[in-house]
């Protein structure tokens, strides 16, 4: 499973199904091992295989049953800040919200979406007069970030210079 916050636990007893009148020993090993009290696993970024034996009166099952726990990292990525602004210049230089995002890690994947759930991928890039919020999804091939991240960019139009009234000259 994927990480989620707060962290949960995930227990290997819910990954499997027992015949009625049969209980379950848990251990680290497929043979012999340790006896597990909590096949239980809370710590994102880590996988536990556990092994389950069958028992009913005094019969075992001749095998264990293998179960891995695994919770996923989820990406964790920022803004650096929003919303960015800048004025237009001549030419307008281009506004790319990639270039305000934080915690990427090497292997995640970052989408850009034209709202914060559902939406259409879009180009995080504006080359004009404009304001847009743009969403940043992180995934890591098996997780996805959630809520998206969600960055304004704004270009603001330059003020033309200040005139002379019909041309005169203040003289003071």
């Amino acid at each position: 499973e994927c990480e989620l916050i707060p962290i949960q636990t995930l227990d290997a007893n819910n990954a499997i199904i027992i015949e009625p009148g049969t209980s379950v020993s848990w251990y680290d090993k497929v043979s012999g091992g340790n006896l597990i009290a909590s096949p239980t696993l809370n710590v994102p970024g880590s996988s536990v295989p556990f092994f389950a034996e069958a028992l009913r009166g005094n019969c075992i099952s001749l095998s264990r049953t293998k179960v891995t726990l695994t919770i996923y990292p989820v990406p964790h990525i920022s803004a650096l800040g929003s919303p960015v602004e800048k004025c237009a210049g001549f030419p307008v230089v281009a506004l790319d919200a990639n270039s305000y995002i934080v915690g990427l890690k090497p292997g995640e994947i970052l989408t850009w979406y034209d709202s914060a759930v559902g939406g259409n991928i879009v180009s995080p890039v504006i080359d004009h007069i404009d304001k847009v919020t743009f969403y940043a999804e992180a995934s890591n091939g098996t997780c996805t970030i959630s809520p998206r991240v969600a960055i304004t960019l704004i270009i603001n139009p330059t003020p033309d210079p200040p005139k002379t009234i019909n041309g005169a000259q203040y003289l003071g």
